[in-house]
């Protein structure tokens, strides 16, 4: 072989194996955490990360995280309207959603993804995940209304946009909504 034939060649392998796991997050987006996944992110005081068994995203730039959300919450009672990550000190998740179902919602729970401002996934968790889970309870969001919700970051660096997906929806009689 010639010399700077054989990095070619590995420069050639990685782009290879880019395409292929690019190829991969395209056609399967949604992945389920494991065991192991939930306990790496939880590790030393992380915001609120997904229980084992929660599916969630690959990362994926904003317009195909979008157009997956989309599809996944057709039928949810309790879909996001914006979402942003906001800064006065400290960074926290702000999300504004719309009520589309029959019931007061009073709790909700779900996933929320970050994005930087080239709308590529960007860090919100610790340990480098670009999703964390969120939870608000003492709602009072009538059918047909939007409600917002506010948590604390302390692990994002370059996120600003956030899409998120309701996981959980509780209602002021008592039902409940699960995607799982």
């Amino acid at each position: 072989m010639r010399r700077g034939t054989g990095g070619v060649l590995v420069g050639i392998l990685a782009v290879a194996a880019g395409g292929w796991s690019l190829w991969r997050a395209k056609r399967d987006p949604i992945v389920t955490i494991s065991v192991d996944d939930q306990r790496r992110s939880a590790a030393d005081g992380a915001d609120s990360t997904p229980p084992a068994g929660t599916r969630v995203l690959r990362p994926l730039d904003l317009d195909r995280t979008r157009q997956v959300v989309k599809a996944w919450t057709t039928d949810d009672p309790v879909v996001q309207l914006v979402g942003s990550v906001g800064f006065d000190g400290v960074a926290s998740l702000h999300l504004i959603f719309q009520n589309r179902g029959t019931c007061k919602v009073t709790s909700v729970a779900g996933v929320a993804y970050g994005f930087d401002a080239w709308r590529k996934p960007g860090q919100l968790n610790k340990h480098g995940e670009h999703y964390l889970a969120f939870r608000a309870d003492k709602l009072d969001v009538e059918p047909g209304k939007k409600g917002r919700l506010e948590a604390p970051l302390h692990f994002t660096e370059t996120a600003s946009l956030v899409v998120a997906h309701f996981d959980e929806v509780v209602c002021a009689d008592g039902a409940k909504w699960n995607r799982r």
